[in-house]
């Protein structure tokens, strides 16, 4: 099986693709707060294997409050200055080695 990979993706489905995941990450830590439907009394504990797996840390939740239909529009901007409406992937490097070295 072959793979076509692209070099680049719409900008706009980079963002909410960025948002779900965090959504989905942090669903794995407290679900009665992110998921639409409590997860039941038969899913497992968060302490299993879907915690090792996690890839966000505590401090990365002010991520889905910020990135909303609201701030759409500048966060494409952000990563597309060409305003192709798709970001490559030099662009996603540029952006995101852009941030100032002694912010977290």
């Amino acid at each position: 099986m072959t793979r076509s990979w692209k070099g680049s993706v719409k900008s706009q489905h980079l963002v909410l693709a960025i948002r779900d995941f965090y959504v989905d990450q942090l669903a794995l830590k407290s679900p009665e707060r992110f998921l639409a439907t409590p997860p039941s009394d038969q899913a497992e504990p968060i302490e299993n294997a879907a915690a090792s797996s996690l890839m966000i840390g505590d401090d990365e939740e002010w991520a889905v409050e910020y990135i909303d239909t609201f701030r759409l529009r500048p966060l494409v901007r952000a990563l597309d200055p060409d305003s192709s409406g798709f970001v490559t992937i030099s662009e996603v490097n540029k952006f995101s080695s852009s941030r100032p070295e002694n912010w977290r």
